[in-house]
Parts: structure tokens; sequence; C-alpha cells
């Protein structure tokens, strides 16, 4: 056994093979994860740009709306303070104090505009409305002259500018004035002066904030949002976090953000650093009051966004997947280490005891020490091994009873017993048997129709060698009817032949042979068509077959007694659809299949023989009469010659 035992390869073969199936499956489980993560890196970071850029239209479009909504409404109350002759009323005739007072309404509704200044045509602040932080009025400033003049000058009826604030005039918060000039004339249409309303542009720094809070609540803190002048290519205002003043850089210089925008729709590019920009150029359109004309403003909202705060999310997704499966690839490690061990150790086991029934001993189980799928695997394997031992010994009885079975079989068949059946030897069904029976059974079925056809073939050849030659009509019928009668085991026979009458009185048959046949005194030996039975047989030119016969029908006579016929067999001879004559047949048995046809096909060559013998007989009684009329033409032919040579001798 042991000999045997090395024959086969060592457990430790085993045990790595599962194992390193097992890790691998478990490999391969966790595979997908690195997979998946790398095919999808590029698709979900284009995708997460482009609902970035979805993402920062919505908000700089919202920004762009509240500005131009800031810009629009104060644009359109300076075109309706500066409808009135009021101003050119006040500088042609001096009427500055109800200017002044004008001047001090609107500012307290409408505190967007903290200064309001009417110069002359020189640049001499002639008067002026300003207020502090605080409401109150500021300082005089009456009679000085403004520094940046010139560049009002420059601009048209109602233009607005942007300047910076100077020591004296200056927004809450440090940002500049967009200042909105109106040109007043004299009665002979000569420029006299001009009205400036000075916009604090705070509101768009706190607009700005806004923007920036929203993007905040998108995950990115570190943008920029600021407003660019194009004109001057500053930065108006700005938001951003943890910026200082004095440090705050757009990172993009202007002319790069006005080169590259489209008039009247937002851009998005992407510089070197890795900054994405959305730009809106520009901020203008600030209509008037009669809607004759559109006063430009060359502003343009911008907002830096750097993409590695966009790619976050995705970067930190990313690493938690290659987190997560790094972690699953060591648990499956583990694990397929684990379950190998658990699930290689029964199975060695199995193998073993396999090893060991296959060797010889029989005898041989597996242990089963648990309750888990293997423990079942080990009860059915030793159930299987108790099924293989059973079916052994079953084998080797069925084998021995095969092989006996089969010997009959054989001897069976060689020497043609086909009645031979072979005997259950349990109670209830035995399918070999009942199909070897049935085999047997068609064989002697197949035997007997063999040796029957043998039986007719042979009664036919000899009853034709017992009926070739010329024999007389009756000697004919005699030796066919004795012939068939012995051949077929009858008792009696006999043989009718059809007689034609001299005085036309219809054809009539008549006994002319017979075998053991008694002549009774009751029984005419002639009958005509239609009588009788024989009768009934010419008529329908078909066989006859009578059983159950009363007693009083025929007596069989012999020396030792007598007795009745059980079966009487009539038979026509038809030639060429006429019925030569009749042969009946009478046996003190049954007769079988066999003997009627037999009957059947000895009927043809029996009345082909009588035929041929009536033939020859009318042939021969022809012969006679010419002959005995030649001798009588001689002998009349003689005696007139003989009185023909009287005559001459006279």
């Amino acid at each position: 056994m042991n000999a045997g035992h090395n024959d086969h390869p060592p457990e430790n073969e085993y045990t790595g093979k599962i194992t390193a199936r097992i890790r691998l499956a478990f490999f391969l489980t966790v595979l997908p994860m690195f997979l998946i993560a790398g095919a999808t890196y590029l698709p979900l970071k284009e995708n997460t740009l482009e609902n970035s850029d979805r993402q920062m239209v919505l908000i700089s479009s919202s920004g762009r709306d509240k500005l131009n909504a800031f810009l629009s409404t104060s644009s359109r109350f300076f075109q309706e303070w500066v409808q009135g002759d009021i101003f050119r009323l006040a500088t042609e005739f001096d009427a500055w104090d109800d200017l002044k007072y004008q001047m001090a309404y609107i500012q307290k509704t409408h505190t967007e505009f903290p200064a309001m200044l009417m110069v002359d045509k020189n640049g001499r602040i002639i008067q002026e409305s300003r207020t502090l932080d605080n409401g109150t009025q500021a300082d005089s400033l009456i009679g000085g002259a403004l520094s940046y003049f010139s560049r009002i000058k420059s601009c048209d009826n109602g233009l607005a500018l942007v300047v910076p604030g100077d020591k004296d005039i200056r927004s809450k918060d440090g940002s500049p004035f967009l200042i909105f000039v109106h040109q007043t004339v004299d009665a002979l249409g000569e420029t006299n002066g001009y009205f400036l309303g000075f916009l604090d542009l705070s509101t768009l720094t706190r607009i700005c904030h806004e923007v920036l809070k929203e993007l905040e609540f998108s995950s990115l803190p570190g943008s920029k949002v600021f407003v660019l002048d194009k004109s001057s290519e500053k930065v108006v205002c700005w938001a951003a976090n943890n910026v200082q003043e004095d440090e705050f850089n757009p990172l993009v210089p202007a002319r790069t953000l006005f080169s590259d925008a489209k008039e009247g729709t937002i851009t998005v590019f992407q510089t070197r650093d890795g900054n994405r920009h959305y730009n809106h150029l520009p901020l203008n359109f600030i209509s008037d009051l009669d809607q004759s004309r559109k006063i430009p403003v060359s502003f343009c909202l911008a907002i830096s966004v750097d993409e590695r705060e966009i790619m976050a999310k995705v970067h930190r997704t990313l690493m938690l997947t290659m987190g997560i499966a790094g972690l699953g690839l060591v648990f499956a490690l583990l694990l397929s280490s684990l379950t190998s061990k658990m699930l290689t150790r029964p199975i060695n086991r199995l193998v073993r005891v396999l090893q060991q029934y296959t060797n010889g001993d029989d005898s041989v189980r597996a242990t089963i020490d648990s309750r888990d799928e293997i423990a079942y695997l080990a009860k059915e394997f030793n159930s299987l091994l108790e099924k293989i031992k059973t079916s052994s010994v079953t084998l080797r009885e069925s084998e021995s009873r095969f092989r006996t079975i089969f010997e009959k079989l054989q001897k069976a068949i060689g020497s043609k017993n086909y009645g031979f059946r072979f005997s259950r030897e349990k109670q209830g069904s035995d399918d070999l048997v009942d199909s070897l029976n049935s085999m047997l059974e068609t064989l002697e079925k197949a035997d007997i129709r063999n040796r029957e056809e043998d039986w007719i073939k042979t009664g036919l050849t000899r009853l034709s060698e017992q009926i070739s030659g010329n024999y007389q009509l009756n000697e004919l019928c005699e030796k066919a009817v004795t012939f068939i009668a012995r051949y077929i085991g009858a008792l009696t026979g006999t043989v009718f032949i059809r007689r034609q009458e001299d005085n036309d009185g219809g054809d009539f048959y008549e006994l002319a042979a017979s075998f053991a046949y008694p002549l009774q005194e009751n029984v005419s030996c002639v009958f005509r068509q239609g009588e009788g039975l024989p009768g009934q047989v010419v008529m329908g030119k078909k066989t006859l077959h009578l059983t159950r016969i009363p007693s009083e029908y025929l007596r069989i006579n012999s020396s030792l007694g007598s007795g009745t016929p059980s079966d009487v067999l009539i038979i026509p001879l038809v030639y060429e659809d006429e019925v030569l004559g009749v042969m009946e047949l009478a046996a003190c048995f049954p007769l079988e299949e066999k003997h009627l046809n037999l009957a059947e096909q000895a009927q043809t060559l029996i009345a082909v023989a009588v035929y041929s013998a009536i033939v020859n007989d009318r042939f021969k009684r022809l012969s006679q009469e010419l002959l005995y009329r030649q001798e009588e033409l001689e002998k009349e032919n003689q005696a007139l010659k003989e009185q023909n040579l009287m005559r001459q001798a006279e």
C-alpha cells in the first residue's frame, strides 16, 4: 500500500495548486478596482472640468446680472436727474443755494452717490454736496479745482469714467469712483459748466464677495473674483480669501483677458499656471433714460479658479479608491491564505482516503470532525465508497449471471431451439430476461414461418413432379388428390371434373378420382353449378373452409373403426377464370394456415395440369375420329375403284 501511495503526487503539490488558484481568484476580485480607477480618471477629470465650467458660468452669470443691475439702476437715476434744466438755470442765474438743496435731497434718497459737484467750464468747483461715512457733510471744496478736470472735459456728455479718489474725495473703502458727467449750456448753447455724480463702487466689491461665497459653497475657496476696467487695464474691485489689498494679483494680464474674450459672451480659458479664468466682457450697456443711446462701461467680471481645487475631489476619490483597493488586496491575500488552509486540509484527507481505497483497502473511510460543507462532502464521500463497494459485489454477481444467460442463449440459437425461454430469478420485472425471451419468441415465429414456407415449396415441387407427364385425366386427378391428401394428412379426398352433355343440357361436374372416399348411396357423384357446397364454390370461384362438421355429414371408415372429419376444404380448380373442377379434402384435425396456403397455391398447378389433360384427351379423341374417318374414306374409295373395274370389264 505504501508503494502505491508513493506513486501519487505529494500532498503539498495539491495544496500549492489550490492555494495559488484561491489567491489568484481573490486578487482578480480586487484588480478591477485598480483598473476601473485608472480607466475612469481621464473621463472623470474631463467630466469634472466640464461640470465646473458649467457651474462657474452659472455663478459668474449671476454676479454679472447683479453688477449690471446696479450700474443700470444708477445710470437711470442720473439720467432722470439731468432731464430738467435746474443745473443750467443754476449756472446761468447763480442759484447755487437751490442747487445745493437739490443735490442734498438726492443724496438722502440715493446714498450710492456720496459726492455731487457742480464745476464751471474751467474746472473750478462752484457747488458741492458730499457726505462722510456717518452721513454728515464734509468740509467744503468750493473754489478749488479738480486735478482730473481735463479727463472730464474730454468726455462727451453722459460718459462714465473711472478715476482714483484723491485726498479730498474718497470712497468708503478706498475703491475708485464711477463719475457720471452732464454738460450744461447757456441760452446761446455754449458750455458753461459740468454736473458730476460720483457713484460709490463699494457695491461692486460687495457683489464680488457674494460671488466668492458661492464659490466657497462649491468647495472652491481659493478662487479670485475681480472687476477690470478695459480702458485703464486696472482692477476696479476684487474679492479673495487670505489676500491683502496690496498683495492681490489677478494672475493674468488684463490685456490677455480682453484679447481672448468675445463681446457679449463668457470666455473660459486656462493659463500655464493651471488656473482657469471665466471672463464676462463687457459689463456694459448702461442705458440712458430715453433708450436713444447706451453709455458703454468698459468693465468685465473675471473669476480665476485654481484647477487643483477643481480636481481635489477627483484626486481624493481616486486616492480613496486606491487605498480601499490596496486594503482589499491585503485582506484578500490574508483571506485567501486562511481559506486555502481551511479547504485543503480536509480535502487532502479525502485524497489520502481515496488513494488507500484505489490501492485495495475498501474498508477505509474519511473522518468527519466538523459540521460544515466539507463534513457533508466527507459524509457523501463515505457513502459513495460504500456504494462503490456494494456495486462491485453486485457487478461481479451480475457478470456471472450475464455470462450464464448468454451461454444459454448461444446454445439455444446454435441448436435452433427457439422455443427455449429464460426464467426470472427474482420477482418483478427483469428487463434483460424479458428482452431475450421476446427475441427468442420473434426468432421462433420467424423459424416457424420459414419452415411453413419451405413445407409449402416442397409440397408444390413434389406435386409438380407427381402430375408432370402425359396422363389420362382421371389418372392425373387421382395422382393429384392422393398426393395432396397424404401431404397435408387428410383422411379422404375427391376430384370432380367438369363435363358437357351431348344434348346441350349444360355443364355438370362428375367424380373423376378420389382418395379413401367411401361411396354412399344417398350422395350423388354428379352436381351442377350452384348445387350444394361444391356448386357454390364453382359460382364463387373461392376456396371454402368448413369447420365444426356435423356427425352425419361424412363417415370415414377403416378396419379399426370410423369417425367424422373436423375440417372440410373445398377448392375450385380455376384456369383462365373458368372452373375446370373441384377438389374436396376432409381431415380429422383443424387445418392450419399453411394447409390453406398450400391448397390455394396447389390449385393453380392442378388446374393447369387438368386443362392440359383435357386438351390432350380431346386431341387424342379427335385424332382417333380423324383416323377412323380416313379409314372409312379409303374403304369407300376402294369400293368405288372395284365398281369401276367391274363396269369396264363388262
